[in-house]
């Protein structure tokens, strides 16, 4: 419950969460996706750039393309793009606990 406090959110932890709508975590993959901020496509499949994997896929006629990065936080949030496809998803929770009822 600690990290749903109010002075701990807005305390700015490095690496410690994001407070956000899915929708602004989907449009922030995005803008790092057209912008290449991640790295290139050319990324090996199990790498990672600023805290994302990066994933391949395999297109329809059969050419490996490594454009895709996603990462899965602490508590159940999760984001992913793949700026070839024009595709950002995100899911976020409500509540970060370690509750499991």
């Amino acid at each position: 419950r600690i990290f749903n406090a109010r002075r701990v959110r807005h305390s700015c932890l490095p690496g410690s969460g994001i407070v956000a709508s899915a929708r602004g975590l989907a449009n922030i993959a995005a803008w790092l996706g057209d912008h290449d901020i991640v790295g290139g496509g050319t990324a090996d499949a199990q790498s990672y750039g600023l805290g994302f994997r990066r994933f391949s896929f395999q297109d329809q006629d059969g050419r490996i393309r490594r454009s895709g990065f996603g990462h899965a936080a602490l508590g159940g949030t999760v984001v992913f793009t793949d700026p070839a496809s024009r595709l950002s998803v995100a899911v976020t929770v409500n509540e970060l606990t370690s509750d499991r009822r």
